[in-house]
């Protein structure tokens, strides 16, 4: 039903209001995407350095790890503008994706044109961590707060080097327990046009809130669940990120997205001739780049799984 012209007058203020709101999202359309307030980001000045000093965090409880790991690809195919940005099935416990065997179909190609194009769609490779912001110079409002935090490979090799140290004498400790752990000092660098966190070091065990339990437990009890950034609901099916690829690669039409399968002959052909190619014992080395936390697109056992393994065992006692 219309509204009154009594009902538009007395609703002038805030049809107001929802203008205002419209104008916000078309001149700042950034600003209407969903924030999740969970989520901690270090702040680095226009030089690209940054500095923050967090505390990594034990599991919650009823979860076995403090971290979670997750592959995802996010490129741009610049021949149609288009963007896949979504989450790899692999995450899954290895679980098929359908672009990791089209990049993997396409490397083993062998051709330098097919394998500098997987370089630029390769999987990236991120972890979670429940971390207590100790200091935050650019953000304080941020200081004794809890947030889950997103870090790569870079940080987690760390982690890795201080449960089980490389030289004799050096003492292991778990950077996520509260009591043995230790401040996490996070200094960020722009080296090479790329964001390195080589400097960033741990310091001498601490106890967190040290001698105050009522504080630590609180903390503990307010630690967020990591799983559920894992969990499959958050991965679509494989067909709709098949056609989703394809899409983006043009190498299907818009038919495709109704259920027609109309793959062209070019996908056939690269998987096909990878059906048939010997398989590759890796092909991390050939393009991996260390500044980054990108990680190789095959699908063989990663280079960190044996930390994984080891994680795991800890967990279980």
């Amino acid at each position: 039903m219309s509204n009154t012209f009594d009902q538009l007058k007395a609703n002038r203020n805030k049809a107001l209001e929802k203008l205002k709101g419209a104008a916000e999202q078309i001149t700042n359309p950034a600003k209407s995407y969903s924030v999740d307030d969970r989520m901690w980001k270090p702040s680095v000045d226009k030089s690209g350095s940054g500095f923050a000093i967090i505390r990594f965090l034990p599991a919650k409880a009823g979860e076995d790890l403090a971290f979670v790991r997750l592959w995802s690809h996010g490129f741009k195919n610049e021949a149609n503008g288009k963007w896949y940005i979504e989450n790899s099935r692999t995450t899954l416990d290895g679980a098929p994706d359908f672009a990791s065997e089209y990049n993997t179909a396409k490397w083993n190609l062998g051709d330098k044109a097919s394998q500098d194009g997987v370089r630029g769609r390769k999987r990236n490779l991120n972890y979670y961590s429940n971390i207590l912001v100790v200091s935050d110079p650019t953000n304080p409002e941020n200081d004794g707060k809890t947030f889950i935090f997103r870090y790569g490979s870079k940080i987690f090799n760390m982690i890795i080097a201080k449960i089980k140290p490389e030289f004799p004498g050096d003492v292991a400790i778990d950077p996520f327990d509260i009591w043995g752990g230790a401040n996490f000092r996070l200094k960020i660098q722009n080296v090479a046009a790329q964001r390195s966190y080589d400097r960033s070091t741990f310091d001498e065990p601490s106890e967190v809130f040290a001698g105050d339990e009522e504080r630590q437990k609180d903390l503990y009890d307010g630690l967020y669940s990591l799983t559920e950034l894992v969990a499959p609901d958050k991965f679509k099916s494989y067909d709709e990120l098949k056609k989703k690829f394809l899409l983006v690669m043009g190498e299907v039409d818009t038919s495709v997205m109704s259920g027609q399968s109309s793959v062209n002959t070019v996908s056939a052909a690269v998987l096909g001739k990878a059906a048939s190619a010997p398989a590759k014992e890796s092909v991390q080395s050939s393009y991996e780049d260390d500044d980054t936390d990108e990680i190789d697109i095959s699908p063989v056992e990663d280079a960190d799984d044996s930390s994984l393994s080891y994680f795991s065992k800890l967990a279980k006692g």
